[in-house]
């Protein structure tokens, strides 16, 4: 299995019609963060955070982490530990591996976090995100 780089996704053409929102995929890894946050919550904010997450589950088709994920996982990996290897293991690895197996760009606030993924796969991030890892 051979894993490319996407082609540079110009999000500005993704738009269908104006005012209609394409809400585009979202990691079920993304998900499983959501639901550590409700967790650790505090009581007043639960119902809450679990109505949002729901709301989101009504919006999104959750992209799986499947087989192929893990064996892209394995692919880039490698790449983040050659040079920063305390981010191997980090859940934002993992993110990169299932989008090159998707073929679906990462959109992230923290693009350094993925620095060491740019021959690997694409990223988007908004003008003012911040430019070094965490």
């Amino acid at each position: 299995m051979t894993h490319q780089k996407p082609e540079h996704l110009d999000v500005n053409d993704a738009h269908q019609e104006v005012g209609q929102v394409n809400p585009g995929v979202v990691s079920i890894l993304s998900r499983a963060e959501l639901e550590f946050g409700i967790t650790v919550a505090g009581p007043d904010l639960v119902a809450e955070r679990r109505q949002r997450l729901e709301d989101l589950d009504a919006v999104f088709d959750w992209l799986p982490f499947d087989l192929g994920s893990t064996r892209a996982f394995g692919v880039v990996a490698p790449a983040v530990h050659a040079k920063a290897p305390a981010q191997a293991r980090r859940i934002d690895t993992y993110l990169a591996g299932q989008a090159l197996q998707h073929n679906v760009p990462l959109m992230t606030l923290n693009p350094g976090d993925f620095k060491h993924l740019l021959d690997l796969v694409t990223m988007i991030a908004p003008p003012d995100a911040q430019d070094s890892a965490r």
